[in-house]
């Protein structure tokens, strides 16, 4: 008798908190709505605003055991927490992660327990991000469902989301970072290649999500996106992943060669990565970031500490 009643306490506690979080996934179906309408006037000016909210994809909720899976692994520090990426929008493979964005006071620091992994931000970093129209924002606001908002903490962060002029700034710093790719010997591939080569991957992820919001698509299944792009050499680079770890040194030039056809590779002098990561330093901080990780042999990198968010 002890153990149905503690399923069915568990159960109950589960329901309790997804109905305390209605007015958060109010809000935020709410802010899809209007990012939906931003771009699509931007990309379609003739477009009225009833055919902008008719293009609004609807992510499917995942299933309870998910949702209760991730809320299992979530810390006690935890201000709130969603569900993001390939669980969130229903389309989760055999082997694909849960990912879950928590956010915290303080002190950031990406965890996992078996198959979920989670992404620590604080309010303020999101609210950084959001106002420069971060790509990965607005993964989380177009995909994102929340599992627990109860003071609306991290929606409202969210909410700062703008689009920019352009994308051009990040994507140079893209583009800064690739060359990174160029430049590996195979003394470095040995020394940090996996650092590098997830690297490389995230910089191709990032650049084709980007290029797919400037031709009006937000949509964040990689699968789609490259259908969208149509570029052979982002369909050989996003091949790569299957190797991971066991990357060689020669996919770096795979992954050179498809970051070269989304993002444009800037003037420098630098002639190693080392001194790529120096010269970057002064006026493409998100792009000197990301090098640093490698450098300092993080094969995971830590997302929360970029200046630009994880796409």
């Amino acid at each position: 008798m002890d153990e149905p009643r503690t399923v069915g306490g568990r159960v109950a506690s589960l329901v309790s908190m997804i109905s305390r979080q209605k007015p958060a996934s109010k809000r935020l179906h709410q802010l899809r709505r209007r990012i939906y309408a931003d771009m699509l006037r931007r990309n379609m000016p003739s477009i009225t605003g009833e055919q902008a909210l008719a293009r609004i994809s609807r992510p499917k909720a995942p299933a309870p055991r998910v949702t209760a899976e991730a809320i299992a692994v979530l810390r006690r520090q935890g201000l709130a927490a969603l569900i993001y990426g390939s669980w969130a929008r229903g389309t989760p493979g055999q082997a694909s992660d849960l990912d879950v964005l928590e956010l915290v006071a303080n002190n950031p620091k990406p965890y996992s327990k078996g198959y979920v992994n989670v992404t620590q931000y604080t309010a303020a970093h999101l609210r950084e991000m959001a106002s420069r129209g971060s790509p990965f924002i607005a993964h989380l606001i177009v995909e994102g469902q929340i599992i627990s908002d109860d003071r609306c903490k991290l929606v409202a962060a969210l909410e700062v989301f703008q689009f920019p002029d352009d994308y051009c700034g990040y994507l140079r710093e893209l583009g800064a970072a690739g060359l990174a790719l160029h430049l590996a010997t195979l003394a470095d591939f040995a020394e940090y290649g996996l650092g590098l080569a997830r690297a490389g991957m995230y910089l191709i992820r990032t650049a084709a999500y980007i290029r797919n919001i400037e031709r009006g698509r937000l949509v964040f299944d990689m699968s789609a996106v490259a259908r969208h792009l149509a570029l052979p050499t982002l369909n050989r680079a996003l091949a790569l992943r299957i190797k991971d770890p066991q990357y060689a040194y020669s996919d770096l030039a795979v992954l050179a060669e498809g970051l070269r056809e989304l993002a444009p590779y800037p003037a420098v002098h630098a002639a190693s990565v080392e001194a790529l990561a120096v010269e970057l330093s002064a006026d493409m901080p998100h792009a000197a970031a990301l090098l640093a990780s490698v450098l300092a042999h993080d094969a995971v990198l830590d997302y929360a500490a970029l200046p630009i968010g994880p796409i």
